[in-house]
């Protein structure tokens, strides 16, 4: 069976034992809070050094890369103005799928013929595929922005309860100075 990454598991265990400890306040816990954003950034560092790219799924592999409408579809150069850019990928998606999709049976319009068997095909590819399972989904590599954000919330957390528990120290003096 797969485990989680390790560095993610001592992610979990240690942020809830350190938010008990935080709640009973323990002396140390409020130094080793920041043992969260340290585990947070190995996880990120092993996630992209070391994490499995994410396979295409059969539904995806239906769908055809820029690169491959460009080169089968399209006789000019990509435009730079997006709406003749929108015109122009959607005129080779509907080639595409006149050329590719529309099946030899049947009569009408070819176009809508295409988008009917392409569609049909998405759901039947839907349909059987497996399902990935959960803890595998934690290999996977993830987005360096998603590794980010992760990073500088653990830095956010651990910052604003060092802060707060000074604040808490400065007001508790101020409060016995004034008995």
């Amino acid at each position: 069976m797969e485990a989680l990454p390790p560095f993610f598991q001592a992610w979990v265990v240690l942020s809830i034992a350190l938010s008990v400890l935080l709640l009973r306040e323990r002396p140390g816990a409020l130094a080793a809070i920041w043992l969260l954003p340290l585990l947070a950034g190995l996880y990120a560092y092993e996630n992209q050094t070391y994490g499995h790219i994410h396979p295409l799924t059969a539904e995806e592999k239906l769908f055809p890369t820029e690169d491959y409408l460009a080169s089968h579809y399209l006789q000019e150069e990509w435009s730079k103005n997006p709406t003749r850019l929108r015109e122009q990928l959607l005129s080779t998606w509907n080639q595409y799928l006149i050329q590719e999709w529309v099946p030899s049976w049947g009569h009408g319009d070819e176009l809508v013929r295409g988008e009917f068997a392409f569609n049909l095909a998405r759901v039947e590819s839907i349909h059987e595929e497996k399902e990935v399972p959960y803890l595998i989904q934690f290999k996977q590599k993830k987005h360096p922005l998603v590794l980010g954000m992760f990073l500088f919330w653990n830095l956010f957390f651990a910052l604003e309860i060092t802060l707060l528990r000074e604040r808490q120290k400065t007001y508790t003096v101020l409060q016995s100075n004034d008995c």
